[in-house]
């Protein structure tokens, strides 16, 4: 696994199981589900080459990860 290449899928996948770790720590909040909203919608510009537009939503997921209080 150390040196398997980072690959679009395998970038996402990991923040995917980042929110599923999240929300075992603390809880369902409403962050954390527009979160994976926006990561979907990113993932999906990535894919069809829209680099700017995936960029920009998942700025908007760090805003919004910046609201959960981290204790």
């Amino acid at each position: 696994m150390a040196n398997t290449p980072w690959t679009l899928e395998l970038a996402f996948d990991g923040l995917r199981v980042g929110f599923d770790i999240a929300v075992r720590e603390k809880g369902e909040r409403r962050e954390f589900a527009e979160s994976r909203r926006l990561v979907e919608e990113a993932y999906d510009a990535y894919k069809s080459g829209d680099v700017r537009s995936g960029f920009m939503k998942l700025e908007e997921v760090q805003k919004l990860l910046r609201k959960v209080p981290s204790q």
